[in-house]
């Protein structure tokens, strides 16, 4: 139990960081083509 608690963390950060870069690589590739 004390170890789903310590991973589940890790996960949702990771899931979160991955969210931020494909969003912020998206507004790069716009902006780039306007």
């Amino acid at each position: 139990m004390l170890l789903l608690n310590l991973v589940i963390p890790k996960i949702t950060n990771v899931l979160k960081l991955k969210y931020v870069y494909t969003v912020y690589n998206y507004t790069q590739n716009y902006i780039m083509k306007l």
